[in-house]
């Protein structure tokens, strides 16, 4: 569950993003019955321009932690290589 943090928060914010666009198309569409169509497309425009930025501060978070935690893997594969040629020698 904890194992690939980085990745489940990048899935975490693709699958907010299509909820939020999805609902924000569903409330543009409840105010078809109102005879205002700049709300309307303000609230499906508007909707899913903030669901966008919002995704991407958090799959930007995920993508973070993912190459994080590939540098540390790496220094430490460096790390434990450097030791055994200092054993061998």
């Amino acid at each position: 569950m904890f194992k690939n943090v980085g990745f489940l928060i990048k899935v975490v914010a693709i699958t907010f993003f299509i909820f939020d666009v999805i609902m924000s198309i569903v409330t543009g569409l409840v105010f078809l019955s109102d005879e205002k169509p700049l709300l309307r497309l303000c609230v499906v425009f508007g909707g899913s321009g903030m669901a966008y930025v919002s995704s991407l501060f958090l799959y930007g978070f995920g993508h973070l932690i993912e190459n994080t935690d590939k540098l540390v893997a790496e220094k430490n594969k460096a790390l434990s290589e450097d030791d055994e040629t200092e054993e061998s020698a």
